[in-house]
């Protein structure tokens, strides 16, 4: 079963009002991992992407849990979204020796040799093990890369701290260590600049951080990072390393990559939209009579 996305349409088509149109951003990318099967190499489900999951050179890949089960959202949402339903699978493990890591091929590249282009990525992580044998390996990621490789923008759980963590070339992490065992609903955004430095921030939620998702993007932010990186980003990886010698040593959960925070945070669905966009021929006939 395929997650939904979630928001509740404020409007109904006989008092949607006759408002000028407003700019709306766009969900570019998105994998609720629904499928059967242990690897997730070889996956092509989800939304946008440029091709199926792939091998990070030689790296294993992450596998999945393939028991229908996934992540649950660990804060509210702000009205009128609401928390999105707990259905499918999730990447519930890597490897046990190794680093194990999985990519991806984005739908479109992100330019961050020019001014002002904007990426927003949200996904559902779970560390399970409190700092393991290897403080230095023990990290559950989604990093984002170029064609060769190097990894320029970032989120997810590093292991030195067990703090949630945000790279943009440099690294930055929240104030508060993550409980093992539980999710966390994490918010990344991303601004490049031609000449200065590219800006990325981080919002958390979950135990010790937010409670509560709201509607709008929020103008404070748990971590924040600035460096100069002029990279061309076309690809994913999640990555999950080895080092607290878990079983099941990390999660992941519902990537959601796109343009602004409500496209990756309340993501209206498709029902939602079809009805606004009705409401908008309704609003253009009663003009014309």
């Amino acid at each position: 079963m395929r997650k939904s996305s979630y928001f509740v349409a404020s409007a109904v088509l006989g008092v949607l009002p006759c408002a000028a149109p407003t700019a709306m951003g766009a969900l570019t990318d998105s994998d609720s991992f629904d499928y059967t099967g242990t690897t997730l190499n070889g996956q092509n489900g989800g939304t946008g992407w440029n091709g199926g999951w792939f091998a990070t050179g030689t790296l294993p890949s992450v596998q999945l849990s393939n028991d229908g089960a996934s992540l649950s959202y660990p804060a509210s949402f702000e009205p009128p979204a609401t928390t999105p339903p707990s259905s499918g699978s999730r990447v519930s493990h890597g490897g046990l020796t190794v680093n194990a890591s999985s990519s991806r091929l984005l739908a479109d590249t992100f330019d961050m040799t020019v001014e002002g282009n904007t990426m927003y990525a949200s996904a559902l992580f779970q560390k399970n093990a409190a700092n393991g044998g290897d403080v230095n390996s023990d990290n559950v990621l989604l990093e984002f890369v170029d064609s060769l490789g190097n990894r320029r923008f970032g989120l997810g759980i590093e292991g030195t701290g067990d703090r949630p963590w945000l790279n943009a070339g440099g690294s930055a992490t929240g104030p508060d260590a993550v409980t093992a065992g539980e999710t966390y609903f994490l918010v990344a955004k991303v601004v490049s600049s031609a000449s200065g430095s590219d800006t990325a921030f981080l919002k958390v939620f979950g135990t010790d951080y937010a409670s509560e998702v709201p509607v709008d993007e929020p103008s404070a932010w748990d971590a924040t990072v600035s460096i100069v990186t002029g990279a061309v980003l076309d690809r994913v990886r999640i990555r999950i390393d080895p080092g607290n010698t878990s079983d099941l040593p990390g999660e992941v959960d519902d990537i959601r990559i796109g343009t602004d925070w409500a496209s990756v945070a309340a993501v209206p669905e498709p029902s939602s939209l079809a009805l606004l966009g009705l409401g908008g021929l309704a609003c253009l006939r009663r003009r014309r009579a």
